[in-house]
C-alpha cells in the first residue's frame, strides 16, 4: 500500500516538472512529457510502461521507462492528456486531464 502512494507521489512530481519544462517551450505545438518511475523507496522501476492518451483525439504515445526508470513521451499534440504507468506487480497509475 504504501508503495503505491509513494509511486503515486513520484508520478505527480514528474508530471509537476513536465509541465514547467513545457512552459518554457510555449512557442511550439508540440509538448513531451518526461519523468522517472520509482518505488515507495525511491529505486527505479524499470520496463514500466507510460502511455499519453490525447482525450480529444484518442491517440495515444508510449514510452517504457529505462534502467533508471526514466521515461520520455515525445512530439505530443497540444492538447489533454492521459497519463498511465503499468508494470506487472505495481498498482497501475492513472493522472487524467494533463494539459500539454
Amino acid at each position: 500500500m504504501k508503495r503505491c502512494i509513494n509511486l503515486k507521489i513520484a508520478w505527480m512530481l514528474a508530471f509537476i516538472l513536465a509541465f514547467a519544462a513545457m512552459q518554457l517551450l510555449a512557442q511550439d505545438t508540440t509538448g513531451t512529457i518526461q519523468g522517472s518511475v520509482t518505488d515507495s523507496s525511491g529505486a527505479a522501476i524499470p520496463d514500466a510502461m507510460v502511455k499519453a492518451t490525447n482525450t480529444a483525439t484518442g491517440i495515444s504515445q508510449s514510452a517504457v521507462s529505462d534502467a533508471q526508470g526514466r521515461y520520455r513521451v515525445a512530439q505530443l499534440a497540444i492538447g489533454p492528456y492521459d497519463i498511465q504507468a503499468e508494470k506487472m506487480g505495481f498498482k497501475t497509475t492513472l493522472r487524467k486531464g494533463v494539459e500539454i
